[in-house]
């Protein structure tokens, strides 16, 4: 029998083969593409090539085709791939920030990173401006998108309906209602079918300070949310959304703190007999001693 050790160093024998393969790969592609050889075979771009005559899923194709692209501006990152030390998931992120004069600084920044580590460099070294509003897209009644009407008139909602354009998997990008700033929070108000907490939330980096959070939430959620913002009018009047929540959250930590017994202010000292424990005058007696 096989034991542990040995079938350890054959997997990582076909790694270290799987990592050979694909930079091979790689560098052929982008031969292939450097001299447009899929226009011989009837393929209006790279993409198609590698999506209908590979058979590669689209994301696949996407992720295939940029690598080949950078590939060709800087050879210098075949190495990487081909000891393992860059993946196909991060390689996308890394086109956006990687130029000839930053490669030596950049490029060991996203080694063994994952896609969202490799999106958090991206943010802190491309930030986006900064996010400004909030879209609320209830799923199944068909994409609607309900946005503040102003910033100071939070309860005022818009109702507006998003025509989805049937665009490529590879293209990686949101559309909203109107051109703008990203919006800083999406709530999706889904059906009762799943619970809310069974959506995984995706937290998108923007800058190196900020994010875009998107999580799944349910209609009783967005009836609480304008209940809070109502409750908080006097405190805090047109708070957003991520207002409305840090006050939330801020309340919770206090609580926890305070079950934990981390008060902010020291407790009174005990109170030494026959004497009031918060003036420290001693208290008269019957007899008036």
């Amino acid at each position: 029998m096989t034991n542990a050790r040995e079938l350890s160093n054959r997997l990582a024998e076909l790694l270290h083969q799987e990592h050979h393969a694909l930079a091979d790969f790689l560098v052929a592609l982008a031969d292939f593409d450097l001299e447009r050889r899929w226009l011989e075979l009837g393929h209006a771009s790279l993409f198609n090539f590698l999506h209908r005559d590979l058979g590669l899923s689209k994301g696949a194709a996407y992720y295939r085709m940029t690598a080949a692209q950078v590939i060709q501006r800087h050879p210098e990152i075949v190495e990487p791939f081909r000891d393992g030390r860059l993946c196909l998931t991060n390689v996308v992120e890394l086109s956006k920030v990687l130029t000839v004069e930053n490669l030596a600084e950049i490029l060991p920044r996203f080694f063994h990173l994952s896609k969202i580590e490799a999106k958090e460099v991206v943010a802190e070294l491309k930030p986006t401006p900064a996010p400004a509003r909030t879209v609320v897209t209830s799923v199944p009644s068909g994409h609607l998108v309900r946005t503040p009407a102003s910033a100071t008139d939070q309860p005022a909602m818009q109702l507006t309906r998003v025509s989805w354009l049937d665009e490529p998997a590879h293209a990686n990008s949101e559309r909203s209602t109107q051109e703008g700033p990203a919006p800083s929070v999406t709530l999706i108000a889904s059906a009762p079918s799943a619970p809310p907490s069974a959506a995984p939330t995706v937290v998108e980096p923007k800058t190196a300070e900020l994010s875009r959070v998107h999580i799944t939430v349910s209609r009783e959620f967005l009836r609480k949310l304008d209940a809070a913002r109502d409750a908080l009018s006097h405190s805090h009047p047109g708070a957003t959304e991520q207002t409305i929540l840090e006050v939330g959250l801020d309340l919770v930590l206090e609580r926890s703190a305070r079950r934990k017994g981390l008060v902010t202010r020291p407790r009174p000292a005990p109170a030494q007999p026959g004497m009031d424990r918060y003036s420290g005058k001693r208290r008269r007696t019957a007899s008036g001693v």
